[in-house]
């Protein structure tokens, strides 16, 4: 009797101990299943993630790319003539006190045209130079201050600026230079003379002129333009130039007389004194044109 109470207790025992082993198998199945899920959730959620920041970097590439073709675009666009009564530079220039645009010559300018002022009466060639810079788009990396310092390696030193300063800055910046000696070698100023005639074909060449006249002792100017009035009499004619020198006219150009002009086409003997009396005074001038 004591012998079946023992096995029955040790079959119960036995039961007991293999329903805690299932037990416990299950919840160990329970949870790998659930570890498993979790990792499969997991998983999606970083595929899902790692799709995502593809497709970001996809369209930050695809935007960079349109951003660099329109920069491109832009920054090549060539510059045009544009007709004078459809650009608002240009009609804005030719406004001030002038009752039509015929025989009127001009500088094919773009309209992002900028004139620069002077910021003294010493600094004419500097706002000239800056102005020239930004007619051929070249004026972003160029200040005032980088200008004035470039001029200031010329030798001898002397106050003012000479013809020969602008021609060494000029060269610096890699541009083709015309002046007195060898302007005749530009097959379409080759039949002009040193006066209004070559002026007005610089100006319809479409090559910027930069001149040194007399104007309150010495003046640098860029020629943007030349009326001649429709007719062959240049007494009425009038050179158009950038207004870098008057602040209270807002105008970007003012317009000369060609004979007071030419009467001033001088430094006079604002070079008169030592050591720059040697230092070019008369009809000093610059045609620039782009390096190709």
């Amino acid at each position: 009797m004591k012998k079946e109470t023992n096995k029955t207790s040790k079959s119960s025992k036995a039961t007991k101990t293999s329903k805690i082993n299932n037990k416990t198998t299950a919840k160990k199945v329970s949870k790998q299943v659930k570890e498993d899920k979790s990792k499969v959730v997991s998983n999606e959620t970083s595929t899902k993630k790692s799709n995502s920041n593809i497709k970001l970097a996809f369209y930050a590439i695809f935007v960079i790319i349109i951003l660099f073709v329109l920069y491109l675009v832009n920054f090549k666009k060539p510059k045009t003539a544009v007709d004078a009564n459809e650009n608002n530079v240009i009609s804005g220039m030719l406004n001030a006190g002038v009752a039509s645009t015929e025989g009127v010559a001009l500088l094919p300018l773009p309209e992002s045209f900028k004139v620069y002022k002077q910021s003294s009466s010493n600094s004419s060639a500097t706002a000239v130079l800056l102005t020239l810079l930004n007619y051929y788009g070249s004026d972003r990396v160029f200040s005032e201050e980088i200008i004035e310092d470039m001029k200031s390696h010329h030798e001898p030193f002397h106050d003012g600026t000479c013809v020969n300063q602008v021609k060494e800055i000029l060269t610096t910046l890699k541009f083709d230079l015309y002046d007195d000696k060898n302007y005749k070698k530009v097959k379409e100023l080759s039949n002009a003379s040193i006066g209004a005639s070559l002026i007005e074909e610089s100006v319809k060449s479409g090559y910027p002129m930069i001149v040194g006249w007399n104007k309150e002792k010495g003046q640098w100017s860029l020629v943007l333009g030349y009326d001649n009035k429709s007719n062959t009499d240049i007494s009425d004619d009038e050179i158009i130039l950038a207004n870098t020198y008057d602040k209270s006219n807002k105008d970007i150009a003012l317009r000369v007389k060609t004979s007071d002009f030419m009467a001033r086409w001088t430094f006079d003997d604002f070079f008169a004194q030592e050591p720059s009396a040697q230092e070019k005074k008369d009809r000093c001038f610059v045609i620039v044109r782009k390096t190709k």
